[in-house]
């Protein structure tokens, strides 16, 4: 029997920059990347699994796909646009986006943040409230990506 393909959830609204990554983890790894901020995504994370999710902590309500069609992302009432991400990573861990039938995305998932804010600066806004596995700032080199999705995966 074949092993089952990892999903991984990229939790990013520049679609168009991240295109690239998103084909490259899927070549490299032999995942199966979504690459999506869009608002339907809480409610896919409860029948749809993902065995990692990448988060970037600023989403815009709005952005391009790759396509270049306007869509819109996940927003949540009373957040800044700046700090989209960090909610949505609460929320996750807190087990809002998790299917009373079992199914779907664990509010366990480990998590990687993928951001051009400061590591300092996420470490201080989360503190010891919410678990996340890693941090990586933008700019990043791919190596280190990748060798930071291959060590998340074989602790989990």
């Amino acid at each position: 029997m074949p092993a089952k393909t990892r999903r991984l959830l990229l939790f990013e609204d520049d679609y168009e920059s991240m295109q690239d990554l998103k084909e490259y983890i899927e070549e490299e790894l032999g995942w199966q990347v979504e690459l999506s901020a869009q608002a339907d995504i809480p409610e896919r994370l409860q029948r749809e699994k993902f065995d990692l999710i990448i988060v970037d902590l600023m989403i815009h309500p709005t952005s391009f796909d790759a396509e270049g069609r306007q869509v819109e992302n996940v927003h949540f009432a009373g957040v800044p646009w700046v700090k989209t991400g960090l909610e949505f990573l609460r929320r996750l861990r807190k087990g809002e986006f998790a299917s009373s039938e079992g199914q779907g995305t664990s509010p366990q998932a480990p998590v990687l943040i993928l951001s051009a804010v400061a590591g300092y600066s996420v470490t201080e806004e989360l503190g010891k409230s919410v678990q996340f596995n890693g941090y990586i700032e933008k700019p990043f080199r791919l190596e280190d990506l990748i060798s930071r999705i291959r060590s998340l995966v074989r602790e989990w």
